[in-house]
């Protein structure tokens, strides 16, 4: 697949190694309003990645025909960086930057769009800014809308065609998994210092 990151910071830098981690990927673009930014990121992406990554001069070139795109942009306004409209040839759209109610990092087509809404939180539905904009415009009907826990366990399925678009919101559960398996990854490390009274983080 073709994938496009809008955003060249920490974050934009995890989902593109991490959508590297499970596509094969032909090749990327990013876009940053800010040039050296997006360079940079070129640079550094395709050398720790193996695989093209290229500078884009405007979202909407960075976009068109990617099949995968993640928005991890620090925007703040309510000016969209990202639109529906652009999106033609999308499969997964991933958008994990700013989740404030005030501001809106993709516009109401972006999801009203969709073939499915995915949200790792219901609490997406109110406290960002362009699922509250979706939601107000009759965009987000609860047929198209579903959370991760409802896609992992099989109670909703995934359309096999259109548009899967994801808003994040974290939670506190996924910091909580994630610490408890880097606490145990470090662990297996010979050459660390051991902590012999720190119980084990492992929920039961």
């Amino acid at each position: 697949v073709r994938v496009a990151i809008l955003g060249a910071g920490n974050q934009a830098r995890a989902q593109l190694a991490s959508l590297a981690a499970a596509y094969a990927v032909a090749g990327a673009r990013v876009y940053s309003p800010t040039p050296e930014r997006r360079e940079a990121f070129a640079r550094e992406m395709s050398q720790a990645l193996g695989f093209a990554v290229e500078a884009a001069d405007s979202a909407q070139m960075a976009v068109r025909g990617a099949a995968v795109v993640a928005a991890a942009t620090t925007a703040q306004g309510d000016t969209p960086a990202l639109r529906g409209e652009w999106l033609d040839d999308c499969r997964l759209l991933c958008a994990v930057g700013n989740t404030r109610p005030q501001y809106a990092e993709a516009d109401v087509a972006c999801f009203g769009d969709a073939a499915l809404v995915a949200m790792d939180s219901a609490n997406a539905l109110t406290d960002t800014g362009e699922l509250k904009r979706a939601a107000a415009a009759g965009a987000l009907p609860a047929a198209r809308c579903a959370t991760l826990p409802e896609i992992v366990s099989g109670a909703r399925a995934v359309p096999a065609t259109g548009r899967i678009a994801f808003k994040s919101v974290g939670t506190a559960l996924q910091d909580l998994a994630l610490a408890v398996r880097f606490y145990e990854r470090l662990r297996e490390q010979p050459d660390l210092p051991r902590l012999p009274a720190l119980a084990s983080l492992r929920l039961k």
